[in-house]
């Protein structure tokens, strides 16, 4: 509840495909990304598959999530990284 989502955000709960040619039509197991309450993702943030963003936490423009952010922290950068508590 409570998130804002910026414009042209992407979440992927899966890679797609592996990387060796043999297996390119296998596809990966998914992980759900949770966004917990009042979240802020700002424009063209990229989350990855089982990444956690705690409650009351901010994502800078760009950023590329790989890792879960802990509560009320703000975070940017590629790979994103947690910079500042809120």
């Amino acid at each position: 509840p409570r998130c804002n989502i910026g414009t042209y955000v992407i979440m992927m709960d899966n890679d797609f495909h592996r990387l060796e040619p043999e297996h390119r039509n296998e596809y990966p197991e998914s992980a759900p990304i949770i966004l917990e309450e009042n979240v802020w993702l700002g424009a063209r943030v990229i989350v990855l598959r089982g990444v956690t963003i705690g409650a009351g936490s901010v994502v800078g423009a760009g950023s590329v999530l790989t890792r879960d952010i802990p509560p009320r922290q703000g975070a940017a950068g590629v790979p994103a990284q947690a910079i500042t508590p809120l």
